[in-house]
């Protein structure tokens, strides 16, 4: 049965609140779009976003509310509208492991993560359903996400931050000048932050998720938060247009906002000990080159090759962006898509002509407004164009299509695949396992009558070495369609 949403757009002015100075006037609380497909069916309960009750049996995680884990309580989440001094109010029934532990949420709102130990839950807020992982290494009770990766301080290490997967898989580990507490520790506005004291005026430190690539971060590299007063420093949110930071205790405590800049907002009382402080953010934009496919190690001169390349987006949101490929000084091309957050896709190329010989630099990168990771936009490659000499058997035009099997074979570096065409013809060369997996495509595009090679280096679509065993090369040609073995050791 479909459900409605009922959501009270208010905006609050709290009375008594202290704003900082500064040169521009802004609002105390903006509301933003509430989005209807995010309904939480196992709840009987509706609250405004003041955290009031208002009757009906639906709800909605909406980004216009504020959300953290009580102390009290192990399975609940808080809930509240943004105002200056937040009343929460039961939401969404969660059946945390720990009430000690401090919760995170992805940016969009999808997920909520928690980490007891070695175990790592992801909750979902759309189907109020949970899947527990086992990670590498325990934690100390915290964890953050930038809806890619968990950050997680390790337990009895509290400088080591482990990186994992949404899924709990290893990445790596960071070490870091300051040390995570077990409570003020958080990821908001792509950066993890977190503060090496428990109470009097703690100062967060931040640092850009895109730098825990292992080995060490050195002071140096941080971003301080103001100093706050309060007890215990909880995690820090991010909406997009204000950091959100609650202090813990046992009952009501200092609750502040920044601005984007991390000036002082507004100060105000948390009616609660909030473990975590969540809120939505916005979309993540982020898109990826994750392979060329074509053109292949090297062609013949006179080859005709459409490129192609793997394009993914890794964002938290559906992005319109332009891929772009370019061969030696003399070929680009530029390619429009639009991909759902976590779709991939083969894009193909204007064909290019392979004239000149030599060896010639080939990228694809992707070209996304506010894209928030360059390291993965592009990927490169080299492309080398050989002579043609046909096979001694094979002189003149082929007078119809032929396949001789690869050489060297069996092999342990690069093999060649020779063909012929009796005309002109859309070509199609990859290679499979024997078990018929698709391992990577060698070629893909128009080419003129004549005698014509492939070459495979052993290495998959990603560039990986494969492992030793049989293989398949399947050439197709219009209706032409042929398969030869080839061994690799």
């Amino acid at each position: 049965m479909q459900r409605a949403v009922l959501a009270l757009l208010l905006v609050a002015a709290a009375a008594g609140v202290a704003h900082a100075a500064r040169p521009t006037t802004v609002t105390n609380s903006a509301p933003g779009p509430v989005r209807p497909r995010r309904v939480i069916e196992h709840i009987d309960a509706m609250y405004d976003q003041r955290g009031n009750l208002v009757g009906g049996d639906f709800d909605a995680v909406s980004g216009d509310s504020l959300y953290w884990k009580d102390y009290y309580s192990t399975s609940y989440l808080k809930s509240s509208f943004k105002d200056q001094n937040p009343a929460p109010a039961d939401r969404t029934a969660m059946a945390f492991q720990d009430n000690q532990a401090v919760i995170c949420m992805d940016p969009i709102g999808d997920y909520v993560y928690e980490v007891y130990g070695s175990t790592m839950r992801r909750f979902s807020t759309t189907t109020g359903s949970y899947t527990s992982y086992s990670l590498a290494y325990a934690g100390n009770g915290p964890c953050g996400t930038d809806g890619r990766y968990v950050f997680v301080p390790r337990s009895g290490a509290p400088t080591s931050i482990d990186k994992y997967s949404t899924t709990g898989s290893y990445v790596n580990t960071t070490t870091v000048s300051y040390s995570a507490t077990a409570y003020g520790f958080a990821v908001a506005n792509d950066t993890v932050w977190l503060t090496p004291v428990f109470s009097g005026t703690p100062t967060y430190y931040g640092y850009a998720c895109s730098e825990f690539t292992g080995g060490s971060i050195s002071s140096a590299d941080s971003l301080p938060m103001p100093s706050v007063g309060g007890s215990t420093p909880m995690n820090i949110a991010w909406d997009g247009q204000y950091y959100y930071v609650g202090s813990g205790g046992y009952d009501s405590n200092p609750f502040f906002r920044f601005y984007a800049d991390r000036t002082l907002y507004t100060t105000g009382t948390v009616s609660s000990d909030c473990r975590s402080v969540m809120c939505m953010g916005p979309p993540r934009n982020d898109a990826a080159c994750i392979a060329i496919l074509a053109p292949a190690d090297s062609v013949d001169s006179g080859t005709t090759v459409t490129p192609q390349a793997v394009i993914q987006n890794v964002g938290t949101a559906e992005g319109t962006f332009d891929a772009w490929f370019a061969i030696g000084a003399d070929y680009a091309d530029t390619v429009s898509l639009t991909l759902a957050s976590g779709e991939t896709d083969t894009v193909e190329f204007a064909g290019w002509d392979a004239l000149d010989l030599g060896t010639f630099p080939v990228a694809c990168s992707t070209m996304l407004s506010g894209d928030v990771d360059a390291a993965n936009d592009a990927d490169h490659d080299s492309i080398e164009v050989v002579p043609f000499t046909a096979v001694g058997e094979h002189s003149g035009l082929p007078t119809a299509f032929w396949l001789d099997g690869a050489a060297p074979n069996p092999t342990t570096s690069r093999a060649s695949i020779r063909y012929g065409l009796p005309g002109p013809d859309e070509v199609r060369i990859s290679v499979y396992s024997a078990a018929g997996t698709w391992v990577r495509a060698l070629l893909r595009g128009a080419q003129q009558a004549g005698h014509h090679h492939a070459s495979w280096d052993g290495r998959d679509a990603r560039g990986r070495a494969v492992e030793a065993g049989v293989y398949l090369v399947r050439v197709q040609a219009g209706r032409f369609n042929a398969t030869c073995k080839l061994v690799r050791r």
